[in-house]
């Protein structure tokens, strides 16, 4: 009897232990099931947070497009009012020319005319 009960007793030190091993693994895997939690919700912050990175940089990246485009159309603006500047330029000179050779030939005509007078005065 006397080993009966030592056998009991001893049964009841393994099924002890064996609860203790189960509660301390049932502990580890609820610690462990919150952990997951919590990364998965801070994978899903940094998902959301990724997300808006690739929509602002596809945003950015179309107004990039579209910048270099308006650019490349003031450029061509520019190049053309540039070539229009110099035609301007090159019109105005020859106007100015133009009008030094007719001042010049007014001169001209004015003391031939003075000229004329004093002859005719003389008469």
């Amino acid at each position: 009897m006397e080993k009966v009960k030592e056998r009991v007793n001893a049964l009841r030190a393994e099924l002890e232990a064996a609860n203790a091993r189960a509660d301390t693994a049932e502990a580890e895997l609820k610690k462990y099931h919150e952990e997951q939690a919590s990364k998965e919700v801070e994978y899903s912050n940094l998902r959301k947070k990724a997300d808006a990175f690739e929509n602002d940089l596809d945003e950015t990246e179309k107004n990039c497009k579209e910048t270099t485009e308006k650019l490349r159309e003031s450029e061509l603006k520019c190049e053309t009012l540039e070539r229009k500047v110099a035609q301007l330029e090159n019109e105005v000179a020859e106007k100015e020319k133009k009008i030094e050779e007719l001042i010049e030939e007014r001169n001209k005509l004015k003391q031939e005319y003075e000229s004329v007078i004093s002859s005719i005065s003389e008469l």
